[in-house]
């Protein structure tokens, strides 16, 4: 009885059919504020004009305003920003050993002419070496310190760095041959103590005797091979060790994503060992094609026969003086070799190590290695933190749109719906002359 009673009170209050509304006018009608008025003839004049001024004046300033924003995007300057994370396993840096001297001193004295002092060879290079007796591959071969020559002590991870890595054996153009350790894996991080630890020692009597120079200690990806140029484009962090000295470095891995610029151009597509690639192609490429083997040059074909004698050589390095310790160059003209290589763009993406702070100790004679008077300790702690760099503009086209948005809503009262009806009332008025 209550269902029937309620069906029936519903639909004496449901209302009925209502009547049409009068049909709309198919005059231009706009959601802008005014807009209506100024298209009403019937409208008092003063009110009108009144509605004139208020929006000649909001659409002045909506243009200037909007020319001042696409000035803005087409000059945008360059920001960075920031972000870290740690985390508990860490992927350690290739660690490359060099000695500063280059070649050990007594084969140099040994394979030079007589009476060869240092500043001879320094300024005149391969030209003082005994052509008829030896040739390049050879006195490379005898020069070149070994790893095992430099490097008395190795601990990586707590473990020898036999067993916690694998070490390879890269040639610079100008510090001779020099050896890079690689980590087998990620390391852990350490609170306090370094995870590497490197005892380095002067093995050649004669270096020992003339005074040790020190060495070069470079960290850079494990991706990247070790090579002057990654050190000249910045790809590798260089250090450098002075003997008698224990030097603890602290080190923060960073990321740097770049954005490519008319200043400073860079490629989104190629990777730091991309780039040293083509930069060894293109070292590579100026040199004859008859060209004597080169050890720096890792695009040299293996089986390329040995400079027999210093015109070959020169001939092979299309004269130019590149080994420093060999043919008395400098980093100017290493430099001078990477800026002709105009088709090498670098990498928009870096990946490096940064020194975040050097300790220096004075290392006791209690502490060298017994015949061995020129001593020195490395000790590189990495942080668990990672640094991603990331360049953007600061005002980009997304913003543009935004500040136009605001812009047109705050003076008309407009949007892109405005816009559509603007234009549908534009058409609709033509369809209708053309009608009359």
């Amino acid at each position: 009885m209550d269902v029937c009673f309620i069906i029936f009170h519903l639909v004496r209050i449901w209302p009925g059919p209502q009547a049409a509304p009068p049909a709309a006018s198919h005059g231009c009608t706009v959601s802008v504020p005014g807009i209506s008025v100024l298209l009403d003839r019937r409208a008092h004049g003063l009110r009108r004009a009144l509605w004139a001024l208020v929006l000649g004046a909001a659409l002045v300033i909506f243009v200037l305003e909007l020319l001042l924003s696409v000035q803005r995007l087409l000059e945008a300057d360059v920001t960075r920003s920031w972000s870290h994370s740690s985390a508990d396993q860490l992927e350690f840096p290739a660690v490359t050993v060099c000695a500063l001297g280059g070649l050990k001193p007594s084969a140099v004295a040994r394979w030079t002419r007589d009476n060869t002092t240092q500043a001879d060879w320094f300024f005149h290079g391969l030209e003082l070496l005994r052509w008829q007796s030896t040739d390049l591959e050879r006195f490379l071969d005898e020069a070149s310190y070994s790893w095992e020559e430099q490097v008395v002590r190795c601990t990586l991870a707590g473990q020898p760095c036999a067993a916690a890595g694998r070490v390879s054996h890269p040639f610079s153009q100008m510090l001779g041959q020099c050896h890079t350790l690689t980590a087998g894996g990620p390391v852990p991080r350490a609170h306090m103590l370094p995870q590497l630890r490197l005892q380095l020692a002067e093995t050649d009597r004669a270096a020992r005797a003339a005074g040790h120079s020190g060495w070069l200690v470079a960290l850079h990806p494990a991706h990247v091979r070790w090579s002057d140029t990654a050190a000249v484009l910045g790809v590798a962090s260089v250090l450098v060790v002075p003997p008698q000295v224990i030097s603890q470095f602290t080190v923060k891995r960073t990321r740097l994503r770049r954005l490519s610029s008319e200043q400073a151009p860079c490629d989104a597509h190629t990777s730091a060992a991309d780039v040293l690639d083509c930069h060894d192609a293109c070292q590579w490429s100026e040199a004859g094609g008859d060209a004597c083997r080169l050890r720096w040059l890792a695009h040299q074909p293996a089986d390329t026969a040995a400079c027999t004698s210093y015109e070959q050589f020169l001939a092979a390095t299309s004269h130019r003086r590149l080994f420093l310790n060999i043919s008395g160059s400098s980093e100017t003209a290493m430099l001078h070799a990477v800026a002709e290589c105009s088709r090498c763009r670098p990498s928009c993406a870096a990946d490096m190590y940064v020194v975040q702070s050097r300790d220096r100790l004075q290392l006791s004679a209690a502490g060298t290695v017994s015949g061995q008077g020129v001593n020195a300790e490395v000790l590189i702690q990495l942080l668990a933190e990672l640094e991603d760099v990331v360049e953007k503009y600061d005002y980009t086209f997304n913003t543009l749109i935004s500040d136009i948005g605001g812009i047109a809503g705050l003076l008309l009262g407009a949007s892109v719906l405005t816009l559509v009806e603007l234009l549908d009332g534009l058409a609709s008025a033509r369809c209708r002359c053309r009608r009359d």
